[in-house]
């Protein structure tokens, strides 16, 4: 799979040594999303290729929003620009017999996380449309 130059370049900038390989992975319509393996053999998950420059910035703060709470699987974060997002690779697998019940479980912590109002301190996107995320006092 052939990168931009400039993301390739923000990619070995980052993590200090060349990319070995890239793979388009499946998923998603707003972005391209590939399976990145440096020399080193480390492995990491990239979406590029945004309709907006702050797309990639914003769901690098709602995953890490996500991730704070502590109740779901969350990728990590490693590197989020107007080109590009990198995130942690978690391997696909198989699920397990209860993993809905668990995951139900998950969502529904999830949704018991309090905060001062609802909404976000930003707007964002759910794909290519935008979501309004002011704070207010009801769902």
């Amino acid at each position: 799979m052939h990168l931009e130059p400039a993301i390739r370049d923000d990619l070995e900038r980052w993590g200090g040594e060349p990319l070995a390989r890239v793979s388009p992975v499946g998923g998603g319509c707003i972005a391209e999303t590939a399976r990145v393996t440096f020399a080193s053999g480390n492995v990491f998950f990239l979406k590029f290729g945004a309709f907006d420059p702050t797309l990639f910035r914003k769901e690098a703060n709602g995953l890490n929003a996500l991730r704070a709470a502590g109740v779901l699987r969350v990728p990590q974060v490693f590197l989020a620009t107007e080109r590009l997002l990198l995130l942690e690779w978690i391997p696909p697998g198989r699920k397990p017999p209860d993993f809905f019940e668990k995951f139900g479980r998950a969502l529904a912590g999830l949704h018991r996380v309090r905060g001062a109002s609802f909404g976000f301190f930003e707007d964002n996107f759910i794909g290519a449309t935008p979501q309004p995320n002011p704070p207010t006092a009801t769902w």
